[in-house]
């Protein structure tokens, strides 16, 4: 495998919400779909979009070669599944008693990668002519 296939591609899926010109449905007509940086962040697209008189939805997915389609996110909490249950086995042989984060009926062995969707998505609302992010993960800029 390339050095290439090794870094994961981004595309950036953007869905207008509320265009008052263009009706809503299960049509794809208003879903626009764009390669970006893996790297950068969607508070780059958010403000080097064109302009618009109405809110969208940015939905980031991160793939790689090899992965045929399947979301990178969605394919790491598999693998963290999979180890999980490889080191709890572990344990168990050895008569050792490990904590577990999982919860009753959770698919996954930690909760926050149950489902990874909200992770990568991104709503805007206008506000005073300008998108915002809403509910913007708080200090996402600090570091």
């Amino acid at each position: 495998m390339h050095r290439q296939a090794l870094i994961p591609g981004s595309t950036l899926e953007l869905r207008c919400i509320g265009d008052p010109r263009h009706p809503h449905g299960d049509d794809e007509d208003d879903l626009k779909r764009c390669v970006v940086s893996p790297f950068q962040c969607t508070h780059y697209y958010i403000h080097a979009a064109p302009f618009t008189d109405h809110a969208h939805e940015f939905e980031r997915r991160w793939s790689m070669e090899g992965l045929e389609g399947r979301e990178l996110l969605e394919v790491c909490a598999d693998c963290f599944d999979r180890l999980d249950d490889m080191v709890h086995f572990a344990h168990q042989q050895l008569g050792v008693s490990m904590g577990s984060s999982r919860r009753e009926g959770s698919l996954r062995s930690l909760p926050c990668m149950e489902d990874t969707t909200p992770h990568r998505v991104a709503r805007t609302v206008m506000r005073d002519g300008q998108e915002v992010w809403v509910n913007e993960p708080p200090g996402l800029h600090n570091q």
